[in-house]
């Protein structure tokens, strides 16, 4: 556990999304949400139980943040341990499940201030008989979306935990004083050189990332979601299968292609940016975005495309610590 009195400096990618929504304060899209379907008998209590100690346990979600003479910085603030609960069946609404799914969009465009704000919220929606919604939404300078599955598995591991034994089991989360000291380590380390002039490198070769617009993206204001079904065999497949994420960015690379008729394509490639037993027990922000540039060719085969993909997949990620936009473009 982090001592609550201690500053804690931010870890790169932490920083980056302080310094971004302080040049976009009215933007909401620096946060993340996540909700499950619940299906059958819940006991409110329980759960309400199972999220206070997930929270009390990891340092991340209960930090306050402060900027002095050394930059911004975070430290131990209460616990935000608290469940709200709402009961939309008692509303005047014909679909409280359409009302869960409104709300939770509505929170989601909603900013909440770094300073003073809500940076997390857990909701438990009673929409049904036997019927629920649990939501969390947390500020992306808490959590990433690696840590928001973290979170997610040990709420429901602590409420089985009482549930069957009346006690949870001790805390799988590392400190996050310690996940900030390791990064510290690794910016002074030979990994972190090497790692530099590797994206230096890929920097300087690299193109413009690949888009349909025929002008530069603008910055996102709100979450834009999609949903579509995948049949049943392909969703197992892919489950099964170690190299999904290659066959994924083999099929953006071959829509891509055909799509605007390039031949090196470059896509922004989210990642955890963990390669330790620690920073992947810490519930934390360290995630990034780092381009990957790919290869699509009217004469290569599907063989080709996903073995190129692959490899670029392997060395991008063998890298992944490293804060990409720390890289200064060279002159050309």
């Amino acid at each position: 556990m982090t001592d609550e009195n201690a500053r804690i400096d931010l870890t790169s990618a932490q920083r980056g999304i302080w310094y971004a929504q302080k040049i976009e304060p009215d933007n909401p899209t620096f946060q993340i949400g996540l909700y499950v379907d619940i299906r059958g008998p819940l006991d409110v209590n329980r759960m309400r139980k199972a999220v206070a100690t997930t929270v009390a346990e990891a340092d991340s979600l209960n930090v306050v943040f402060g900027e002095d003479e050394k930059g911004p910085f975070q430290k131990l603030g209460p616990a935000r341990s608290h469940l709200l609960v709402r009961d939309l069946r008692t509303e005047s609404s014909e679909d409280p499940e359409a009302s869960a799914h409104a709300l939770m969009q509505e929170d989601l465009e909603t900013v909440h201030d770094v300073d003073e704000g809500d940076l997390l919220r857990s909701q438990l929606f009673h929409i049904g008989p036997d019927h629920w919604i649990f939501y969390q939404r947390a500020h992306h300078l808490l959590v990433d979306g690696y840590s928001a599955i973290l979170v997610l598995r040990r709420e429901s591991q602590v409420y089985r935990e009482l549930a069957d034994q009346g006690t949870a089991s001790d805390s799988p989360f590392g400190s996050l004083d310690d996940l900030v000291a390791e990064e510290a380590q690794y910016r002074s380390s030979q990994r972190f050189t090497t790692d530099a002039e590797f994206w230096k490198q890929v920097r300087s070769e690299s193109e413009t990332a690949t888009g349909l617009a025929d002008r530069p993206a603008s910055p996102a204001r709100r979450p834009v979601t999609c949903n579509a079904d995948i049949p049943r065999e392909l969703s197992s497949r892919l489950a099964d299968s170690r190299s999904a994420p290659t066959l994924i960015l083999s099929a953006a690379a071959a829509y891509l292609h055909r799509m605007t008729g390039r031949e090196s394509i470059s896509v922004g490639l989210p990642v955890t940016a963990r390669r330790s037993a620690l920073s992947k027990s810490v519930p934390s922000m360290m995630s990034k975005i780092l381009p990957v540039q790919l290869q699509a060719a009217p004469g290569m085969t599907s063989a080709d495309l996903v073995a190129g993909a692959g490899a670029t997949l392997r060395e991008t990620l063998i890298h992944q610590r490293f804060q990409y936009q720390e890289c200064a473009r060279k002159p050309r």
